[in-house]
């Protein structure tokens, strides 16, 4: 028996000089929000762009939660 499933998410990238500092993703379908930190000196040296890169993916994932609601 086969089952599927679909799942609604956003994936994001905080970069540094093409290298990728910081990986986001949502699923919509259960509310889950994360970041992962791919290079701690890269964000040690550029922590305020890095916070304001995920703080605008977290802004980006709840208007698209509030319009499902």
């Amino acid at each position: 028996m086969m089952t599927m499933s679909k799942a609604v998410t956003l994936t994001g990238n905080s970069t540094v000089d093409d290298t990728v500092v910081a990986t986001m993703y949502a699923n919509l379908e259960n509310g889950s929000v994360n970041a992962q930190i791919m290079d701690k000196d890269l964000y040690a040296e550029n922590k305020e762009q890095i916070q304001q890169d995920i703080a605008e993916f977290n802004k980006a994932v709840f208007t698209e939660l509030d319009q499902e609601a």
